[in-house]
């Protein structure tokens, strides 16, 4: 029996526009292979999955971190940076 699991990054945001910038209400999921085990003699992967909700207020043209996620078997982590610039 076989499952196809999807995993990497997944991104989904609002926006919600005010004279100077505005509320992003987010949700940033991330999932990765971490590592396999055996079980009754059989390699199975193991999963690591974790998500973010939140509706920080940015400002135009400037950065916002909005969430930092650590990396499996690592003392990396990557930060989830976004900027909103307004359109003409």
């Amino acid at each position: 029996q076989y499952q196809y699991i999807d995993v990497g990054m997944n991104f989904d945001a609002t926006f919600t526009a005010t004279t100077d910038g505005g509320l992003l209400k987010t949700r940033v999921e991330e999932s990765s292979v971490v590592e396999e085990k055996a079980i009754s003699g059989v390699q199975e992967p193991v999963l690591r999955q974790s998500s973010y909700d939140g509706s920080p207020m940015v400002v135009f043209g400037k950065p916002a971190v909005l969430n930092s996620l650590d990396l499996p078997n690592s003392t990396r982590h990557v930060d989830v940076e976004v900027m909103v610039e307004p359109v003409k």
